[in-house]
Protein backbone atom coordinates (compact mmCIF):
# COMPACT_ATOMS: atom_id res chain seq x y z
CA UNK A 1 0.00 0.00 0.00
CA UNK A 2 2.86 2.39 0.70
CA UNK A 3 4.69 1.71 -2.56
CA UNK A 4 1.49 1.98 -4.59
CA UNK A 5 0.37 5.07 -2.67
CA UNK A 6 3.61 6.89 -3.42
CA UNK A 7 2.62 6.91 -7.08
CA UNK A 8 -0.08 9.44 -6.18
CA UNK A 9 1.37 11.55 -3.35
CA UNK A 10 4.59 13.48 -2.80
CA UNK A 11 7.42 11.86 -0.85
CA UNK A 12 7.14 14.36 2.02
CA UNK A 13 3.41 13.78 2.38
CA UNK A 14 3.91 10.00 2.25
CA UNK A 15 6.55 10.26 4.97
CA UNK A 16 4.25 12.22 7.26
CA UNK A 17 1.24 9.92 6.66
CA UNK A 18 3.34 6.82 7.33
CA UNK A 19 4.55 8.44 10.53
CA UNK A 20 0.97 8.55 11.80
CA UNK A 21 1.60 5.00 13.05
CA UNK A 22 3.26 6.77 16.00
CA UNK A 23 -0.22 7.79 17.16
CA UNK A 24 -2.06 4.69 15.92
CA UNK A 25 -0.01 2.31 18.08
CA UNK A 26 -1.14 3.86 21.43
CA UNK A 27 -4.74 3.87 20.16
CA UNK A 28 -4.53 0.17 19.27
CA UNK A 29 -2.98 -0.60 22.65
CA UNK A 30 -5.83 1.29 24.30
CA UNK A 31 -8.35 -0.71 22.26
CA UNK A 32 -6.74 -3.89 23.64
CA UNK A 33 -7.55 -2.67 27.18
CA UNK A 34 -3.97 -1.81 28.12
CA UNK A 35 -3.92 1.83 29.03
CA UNK A 36 -0.79 3.67 27.83
CA UNK A 37 0.69 6.16 30.24
CA UNK A 38 0.14 9.90 29.82
CA UNK A 39 3.86 10.23 29.17
CA UNK A 40 3.65 7.78 26.26
CA UNK A 41 0.65 9.57 24.75
CA UNK A 42 2.38 12.92 25.18
CA UNK A 43 5.59 11.66 23.57
CA UNK A 44 3.58 10.19 20.67
CA UNK A 45 1.84 13.51 20.01
CA UNK A 46 5.16 15.39 20.30
CA UNK A 47 6.73 13.01 17.78
CA UNK A 48 3.79 13.59 15.42
CA UNK A 49 4.31 17.36 15.60
CA UNK A 50 8.01 16.87 14.91
CA UNK A 51 7.24 14.66 11.89
CA UNK A 52 4.91 17.33 10.54
CA UNK A 53 7.61 20.00 10.79
CA UNK A 54 10.30 17.68 9.45
CA UNK A 55 8.36 16.30 6.48
CA UNK A 56 6.63 19.57 5.64
CA UNK A 57 3.68 17.75 4.03
CA UNK A 58 2.72 20.56 1.73
CA UNK A 59 3.16 18.44 -1.38
CA UNK A 60 0.33 17.43 -3.62
CA UNK A 61 -1.56 14.22 -3.08
CA UNK A 62 -4.42 12.34 -4.71
CA UNK A 63 -7.11 10.98 -2.39
CA UNK A 64 -6.37 7.38 -3.48
CA UNK A 65 -2.70 7.80 -2.61
CA UNK A 66 -3.53 9.31 0.78
CA UNK A 67 -5.85 6.38 1.59
CA UNK A 68 -3.23 3.82 0.54
CA UNK A 69 -0.43 5.39 2.60
CA UNK A 70 -2.75 5.76 5.60
CA UNK A 71 -3.52 2.05 5.23
CA UNK A 72 0.23 1.44 5.34
CA UNK A 73 0.50 3.37 8.62
CA UNK A 74 -2.34 1.30 10.07
CA UNK A 75 -0.74 -1.98 8.97
CA UNK A 76 2.60 -0.90 10.46
CA UNK A 77 0.88 -0.15 13.77
CA UNK A 78 -0.98 -3.48 13.81
CA UNK A 79 2.23 -5.38 12.99
CA UNK A 80 4.08 -3.72 15.84
CA UNK A 81 1.36 -4.45 18.40
CA UNK A 82 0.98 -8.08 17.26
CA UNK A 83 4.76 -8.59 17.29
CA UNK A 84 4.81 -7.29 20.87
CA UNK A 85 2.22 -9.86 21.88
CA UNK A 86 4.17 -12.71 20.25
CA UNK A 87 7.74 -11.68 21.04
CA UNK A 88 7.78 -13.35 24.47
CA UNK A 89 6.17 -16.56 23.18
CA UNK A 90 8.13 -17.49 20.05
CA UNK A 91 11.73 -17.37 18.85
CA UNK A 92 12.72 -14.00 17.40
CA UNK A 93 14.30 -15.47 14.25
CA UNK A 94 11.26 -17.69 13.62
CA UNK A 95 8.81 -14.83 13.89
CA UNK A 96 10.93 -12.70 11.55
CA UNK A 97 11.14 -15.56 9.04
CA UNK A 98 7.34 -15.93 9.04
CA UNK A 99 6.91 -12.18 8.47
CA UNK A 100 9.43 -11.99 5.62
CA UNK A 101 8.05 -15.16 3.98
CA UNK A 102 4.55 -13.67 4.08
CA UNK A 103 5.82 -10.46 2.47
CA UNK A 104 7.61 -12.46 -0.25
CA UNK A 105 4.50 -14.53 -0.96
CA UNK A 106 2.09 -11.60 -1.18
CA UNK A 107 4.55 -9.47 -3.16
CA UNK A 108 5.07 -12.38 -5.55
CA UNK A 109 1.33 -12.70 -6.11
CA UNK A 110 1.08 -8.95 -6.74
CA UNK A 111 4.02 -9.10 -9.17
CA UNK A 112 2.36 -11.90 -11.16
CA UNK A 113 -0.95 -10.02 -11.37
CA UNK A 114 -1.77 -8.15 -14.60
CA UNK A 115 0.39 -5.03 -14.71
CA UNK A 116 2.61 -6.30 -11.88
CA UNK A 117 5.75 -6.45 -14.01
CA UNK A 118 6.69 -10.06 -13.25
CA UNK A 119 8.86 -11.59 -10.55
CA UNK A 120 12.24 -10.65 -12.07
CA UNK A 121 12.61 -7.17 -13.60
CA UNK A 122 15.36 -8.21 -16.00
CA UNK A 123 15.56 -4.69 -17.41
CA UNK A 124 16.57 -3.24 -14.01
CA UNK A 125 20.02 -1.68 -13.66
CA UNK A 126 22.73 -2.86 -11.27
CA UNK A 127 21.99 0.17 -9.08
CA UNK A 128 18.33 -0.85 -8.91
CA UNK A 129 19.27 -4.40 -7.86
CA UNK A 130 21.60 -2.99 -5.18
CA UNK A 131 18.68 -0.93 -3.88
CA UNK A 132 16.51 -4.05 -3.76
CA UNK A 133 19.16 -5.94 -1.77
CA UNK A 134 19.69 -3.07 0.68
CA UNK A 135 15.96 -2.71 1.27
CA UNK A 136 15.23 -6.44 1.35
CA UNK A 137 18.09 -7.50 3.62
CA UNK A 138 18.88 -4.36 5.60
CA UNK A 139 15.68 -2.35 5.93
CA UNK A 140 13.36 -5.39 6.01
CA UNK A 141 14.89 -8.67 7.26
CA UNK A 142 17.52 -7.24 9.64
CA UNK A 143 15.29 -4.32 10.58
CA UNK A 144 12.35 -6.50 11.61
CA UNK A 145 14.72 -8.92 13.37
CA UNK A 146 16.08 -6.05 15.47
CA UNK A 147 12.56 -4.76 16.11
CA UNK A 148 11.24 -8.12 17.32
CA UNK A 149 14.27 -8.68 19.52
CA UNK A 150 13.98 -5.22 21.09
CA UNK A 151 10.34 -5.93 22.02
CA UNK A 152 11.71 -8.05 24.87
CA UNK A 153 12.86 -4.83 26.56
CA UNK A 154 10.62 -2.12 25.07
CA UNK A 155 6.92 -1.99 24.31
CA UNK A 156 5.28 -1.21 20.97
CA UNK A 157 4.54 2.43 21.90
CA UNK A 158 8.17 3.16 22.74
CA UNK A 159 9.36 1.52 19.53
CA UNK A 160 6.84 3.44 17.42
CA UNK A 161 8.23 6.69 18.86
CA UNK A 162 11.79 5.53 18.13
CA UNK A 163 10.64 4.86 14.57
CA UNK A 164 9.83 8.54 14.23
CA UNK A 165 13.60 9.10 14.20
CA UNK A 166 13.73 7.52 10.73
CA UNK A 167 13.25 10.80 8.82
CA UNK A 168 15.80 12.45 11.11
CA UNK A 169 18.41 9.85 10.12
CA UNK A 170 17.34 10.19 6.49
CA UNK A 171 17.88 13.94 6.64
CA UNK A 172 21.35 13.49 8.15
CA UNK A 173 22.35 10.91 5.52
CA UNK A 174 21.00 13.17 2.76
CA UNK A 175 23.04 16.04 4.20
CA UNK A 176 26.28 14.03 4.27
CA UNK A 177 25.89 11.92 1.11
CA UNK A 178 23.80 14.15 -1.16
CA UNK A 179 24.56 17.60 0.32
CA UNK A 180 20.83 18.24 0.68
CA UNK A 181 20.08 20.84 3.34
CA UNK A 182 17.03 20.96 5.60
CA UNK A 183 15.13 24.16 6.21
CA UNK A 184 15.17 25.72 9.66
CA UNK A 185 11.66 24.34 10.20
CA UNK A 186 12.92 20.88 9.29
CA UNK A 187 15.72 21.06 11.84
CA UNK A 188 13.22 22.21 14.48
CA UNK A 189 11.04 19.21 13.61
CA UNK A 190 14.02 16.88 13.96
CA UNK A 191 14.83 18.29 17.40
CA UNK A 192 11.19 17.87 18.45
CA UNK A 193 11.28 14.20 17.39
CA UNK A 194 14.49 13.66 19.38
CA UNK A 195 12.84 15.38 22.36
CA UNK A 196 9.91 12.95 22.10
CA UNK A 197 12.30 10.01 22.10
CA UNK A 198 14.14 11.35 25.14
CA UNK A 199 10.83 12.01 26.91
CA UNK A 200 9.56 8.46 26.55
CA UNK A 201 12.97 6.99 27.46
CA UNK A 202 12.98 8.83 30.79
CA UNK A 203 9.60 7.46 31.86
CA UNK A 204 9.24 5.38 34.98
CA UNK A 205 9.87 1.63 34.61
CA UNK A 206 6.78 -0.36 33.74
CA UNK A 207 5.46 -3.08 36.04
CA UNK A 208 5.00 -5.45 33.15
CA UNK A 209 6.24 -9.02 33.41
CA UNK A 210 6.11 -9.53 29.65
CA UNK A 211 8.83 -6.90 29.25
CA UNK A 212 10.82 -7.43 32.42
CA UNK A 213 13.88 -8.67 30.56
CA UNK A 214 15.21 -11.06 27.96
CA UNK A 215 13.51 -14.42 27.72
CA UNK A 216 15.27 -17.74 28.15
CA UNK A 217 14.48 -18.90 24.63
CA UNK A 218 17.08 -18.62 21.91
CA UNK A 219 16.81 -15.59 19.58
Amino acid sequence: TQTEGQRYVSASLAGFLTGLSVVLVPLLVLALHRRPSRLQFGAAMLALIGLYLLAGPGGSGHLLGIILVLACAFFFAVELVVAECLSAQVAVAGLTLVQMSTVALLAGIAALAPGGGGLLPLHASDEAWLTVIINGVGASALGFLAQTWSLRWLDSIEISILYSLEPVFAALVALVALHQRLSILGWVGGLVVVAAMLLVSTGSPRDNTSHSGPQESSP
